[in-house]
């Protein structure tokens, strides 16, 4: 595919790019041979207003299948401030140090290609450069009581580079060619799908080989699969469907990630009404209590009623942070003492806090379901002397509890129709629902939206079948938005 730089006005680009033909605004636009090849556009137009000319030649260049930069999605959330924003969220960190020493109240850093020529600045040159593919970019930042903050994001025209600029701007723009690099190409199947990633994360949802296989699933159904990270925010536009694999909060890039799937049409697990309804857990008492769910009993507290609730319970108790996951930010109180203790440190992330009854058992039931249909069943055995099935007190293998997989047959039925009412009052996505049976009775202790799912625990009864469920979802999903 061929690289074709595109301006407009009397703008002459230097030739010292090799390689790489420069053509007016107007002959893309108007000469057929344009549309009978393959290309990638660089959009360099003096304007890219609504309906200007180089709006144009980013819309009719995704028309013509051809890869462009910047497409119209980017243009159209560089002119919004609050998406720029919101889009930048999680880099806020890398300029607030990189900025730290400048005096003045303004700065502006010119971005060509992805670099800058402002080595200490290059990556977040590069971070922004992936949320806002555009080849010149110009962004402004502005402190506010102390604090930088986004002022505005804009791609500006080869007219408007300083003249000092271009010998740097040259050296980059032929780097960047010369790398060949990769504006994602659809490949050749009925959909595209992008999982979302961490590396990093030491207890994600799901292993490497799990995904594997998930992917070979999707590609049986025509569904191509790129794993992507938080850094590839911008690119959400390219795919079809987007599957979450990576634990999930409201005030987290997940979040802004699923709302950005869905915003585009996408197939999205997990969706933000599923992230918002199942990562606090004052919002599931609530609701399972209004739909008399059974659920241990359970007390929300404020700091304006502890003491007098402190006055009436029964210990021992179980108390919860709203958005805790993987057994944290959850503690056991067995008296008064270790209970205030704990409030006092969970009091400062949240304003809220519950208390639940205390409901010891050998394990927790762990049903999968998507689409309401249940999927897979485990039975989560409490860690070795342990009162929850992961101890963070330890650092081996002994910190979790063991995994018994069985067939969905073998499970109680109350098991099952409890965890399927549960799903219902969530949404479709993939969740798994935790319960426990006491004295022949069932009670949901959670719905997660962003369940486990590992090679050899999760999947050990049904294997392949497990994963092409979950791909025909996606599917299905993928094929009604179509």
């Amino acid at each position: 595919m061929a690289n074709l730089i595109v301006t407009s006005g009397n703008f002459r680009w230097p030739s010292e790019i090799r390689g790489v033909p420069v053509i007016q605004a107007k002959e893309y636009l108007t000469n057929p041979k344009y549309s009978e090849s393959h290309y990638k556009v660089y959009n360099l137009c003096h304007t890219y207003r609504y309906q200007g000319i180089g709006y144009y030649v980013s819309l009719l260049a995704e028309a013509r299948n051809h890869m462009v930069l910047p497409n119209v999605k980017t243009i159209t959330d560089m002119r919004s401030v609050s998406t720029s924003r919101l889009a930048v969220s999680d880099i806020e960190d890398m300029w607030d140090k990189l900025f730290e020493k400048i005096e003045s109240d303004q700065f502006d850093l010119n971005i060509y290609f992805g670099k800058t020529i402002e080595r200490k600045h290059e990556r977040l040159s590069i971070a922004l450069f992936n949320l806002f593919p555009a080849p010149l970019l110009k962004v402004s930042f502005q402190k506010v009581k102390k604090k930088w903050i986004l002022k505005t994001m804009n791609s500006i025209s080869a007219r408007h580079v300083p003249e000092s600029h271009w010998p740097s701007l040259i050296e980059f723009a032929d780097s960047f060619f010369k790398k060949q690099y990769r504006i994602p190409v659809r490949k050749k199947t009925r959909f595209d799908m992008a999982i979302l990633v961490n590396e990093s994360e030491k207890e994600p949802p799901s292993d490497a080989r799990s995904l594997e296989k998930f992917s070979r699933a999707a590609s049986r159904m025509g569904i191509g699969v790129e794993m992507i990270d938080r850094s590839d925010y911008g690119r959400i536009s390219q795919f079809d469907g987007l599957f979450i694999r990576e634990t999930t909060a409201v005030n987290h890039h997940t979040y802004r990630f699923a709302q950005r799937a869905e915003m585009e049409g996408l197939a999205v697990i997990d969706d933000p009404v599923s992230i918002i309804r199942c990562t606090n857990k004052v919002y599931l008492a609530e609701l399972l209590k209004i739909n008399n769910i059974p659920s241990p009993s359970t007390l929300i507290i404020s700091k304006d009623n502890v003491n007098e609730i402190a006055s009436q319970l029964h210990f021992p108790v179980i108390l919860k942070q709203p958005d805790s996951s993987f057994s944290q930010g959850v503690s056991k109180a067995i008296n008064n003492t270790e209970l205030m203790a704990s409030v006092k440190e969970l009091f400062q992330k949240s304003d809220l806090l519950l208390i639940q009854e205390f409901m010891p058992t050998e394990f927790d039931w762990r049903i999968g379901l998507i689409d309401g249909i249940p999927i897979y069943a485990c039975k989560y055995h409490m860690a070795s002397q342990h009162w929850q099935v992961m101890n963070w007190n330890r650092s081996d293998k002994s910190r979790y509890g063991n995994t018994s997989v069985l067939s969905l047959e073998k499970v109680p039925e109350i098991v099952i129709k409890t965890s399927i009412e549960a799903c219902a009052l969530i949404g479709r996505g993939l969740y798994g629902v935790d319960l426990k049976v006491v004295n022949d009775k069932c009670y949901v202790i959670e719905v997660n939206d962003n369940p486990n799912l590992n090679y050899g625990y999760e999947d050990r009864v049904y294997g392949k079948k497990l994963y092409d469920q979950l791909a025909l979802s996606f599917l299905n999903r993928m094929e009604e938005l179509r």
